[in-house]
């Protein structure tokens, strides 16, 4: 299948479940026979496509954990710019945002030999981390918590049950160290999928934690945006980012192939704003 094509596919899979979560009477739908359920033909695609998307990136992590290369790492503008930021103690906070469901940053923090620490998402070992990581979309490694002692682990299968995809009332917590253990669907939000209409309760307790910690950010403080695309399923959430910070903080973009509207945004928005087009760019940024 051609990328465009693959694209048009995942957009009518995410427009049916969010339309499906914003009805008001989807609970007769639910109730109906399980084997009229099984012809709703987007929303069986939709378990199956956040299914493989998990799966594929802890795939993905499982590569990148057997070959760790801490000298090609350090050697890295973004590397060096954490690091630099991370030793100075003039710096209270990183706090750092991603959309992205692996673990590249996680396992670069690691190999740089800095703590961090998930915010808006339980953790069984908070920390007072310098380094605080906001993950809105999701995470191969936000787990569902354990179930009660005797209860039957769920069936390693693909199944549709659509009550349990669209209603979780759980919080989500954190597993860096076995999280193909858990078998489950929700734990991120697939690409052109609007969080703010996936209604998990993981993803309102963390957009409110993101909010509340960008309010407090001054104008003293620095943004930089990592190759962000502004796709418009995401401009929604990112505008809402961008609103709560000071216009006056010194704002900067890397990209090699910036979004004209974004960068229309943030020019508009930001009085000290600069557009780079290569990572290398950062080592001349004074932390």
């Amino acid at each position: 299948m051609e990328q465009a094509a693959a694209i048009s596919l995942i957009e009518r899979i995410l427009c049916a479940a969010q339309a499906f979560v914003a009805h008001e009477k989807k609970g007769s739908f639910l109730e109906r026979d399980a084997t009229l359920r099984t012809n709703f033909t987007y929303l069986r695609a939709y378990c199956e496509l956040a299914y493989y998307l998990r799966h594929l990136f802890l795939m993905y992590d499982a590569e990148l954990k057997s070959a760790p290369d801490a000298s090609k790492i350090t050697s890295w503008p973004w590397a060096d710019f954490l690091q630099r930021a991370h030793n100075n103690v003039d710096i209270e906070e990183i706090v750092i945002v991603t959309f992205n469901y692996d673990l590249f940053l996680e396992h670069t923090l690691d190999l740089l030999g800095i703590s961090y620490e998930y915010e808006g998402i339980t953790t069984t070992t908070p920390s007072s981390a310098k380094v605080r990581l906001y993950k809105p979309h999701g995470s191969i490694n936000f787990v569902a918590p354990p179930l009660p002692a005797g209860s039957a682990m769920p069936p390693r299968e693909i199944d549709y049950k659509l009550a349990e995809d669209f209603s979780i009332q759980r919080p989500l917590m954190v597993d860096n160290t076995s999280p193909q253990n858990h078998w489950l669907r929700y734990s991120i939000i697939p690409p052109a999928g609007d969080s703010a209409r996936i209604k998990y309760t993981w993803v309102q307790a963390l957009q409110a934690s993101l909010q509340a910690r960008l309010a407090s950010f001054a104008d003293t403080d620095r943004l930089v945006i990592c190759g962000l695309s502004y796709w418009h399923v995401d401009r929604a959430e990112i505008d809402g980012m961008l609103a709560k910070l000071d216009l006056n903080v010194d704002a900067i973009s890397i990209n090699p192939r910036p979004s004209e509207a974004l960068d229309g945004v943030l020019s508009s928005l930001f009085v000290n704003y600069s557009c780079f087009p290569t990572s290398s760019s950062l080592r001349k940024v004074k932390i």
